[in-house]
């Protein structure tokens, strides 16, 4: 019996870690305004078919309305008055890679491989902030993807 009860702690125990792990990344989701760059990419429309008189390894920029849920999901994320540090956090925990572009200017850069029948699309995600006084003014958001 009382190695039942050693082992049903045991299990209870790793139960109990299962079961929080879930709300664990749940938080981590919040905690960084639940942004995802991987998660906007896969809920854009897939890009267009080219003609195969295209040529390769030209950059095709995203239309502006494809990117309207993702500016709005941004703007969530990083509201105006965003200290810099919690900004660049965010967008480290959504997958981009940040750097200062001078004192007023925060660039990041998400790049993601897609792969379409035969053809492979290198997209990049271009996200800059502009910052006032150390807190995030504005957000601008652009895609590219290029056939290969």
């Amino acid at each position: 019996m009382v190695r039942f009860s050693r082992i049903s702690g045991r299990i209870g125990a790793g139960l109990a870690v299962l079961l929080l792990s879930p709300l664990s990344l749940a938080s981590a989701a919040v905690a960084h305004g639940g942004l995802s760059l991987r998660q906007i990419e896969s809920e854009l429309p897939a890009d267009p078919l080219l003609a195969s008189s295209d040529p390769m390894w030209t950059p095709h920029a995203t239309p502006a309305a494809w990117l309207a849920d993702a500016r709005l999901q941004l703007a969530q994320a990083l509201p105006q008055g965003t200290a810099l540090s919690v900004a660049q956090q965010r967008l480290r925990l959504a997958g981009a890679r940040c750097r200062m572009t001078g004192q007023n200017g925060l660039s990041c850069g998400y790049h993601w491989i897609e792969t379409r029948d035969e053809y492979v699309d290198d997209v990049r995600w271009k996200v800059d902030v502009s910052l006032a006084n150390g807190k995030v003014d504005h957000v601008a958001v652009a895609r590219a993807w290029t056939r290969r």
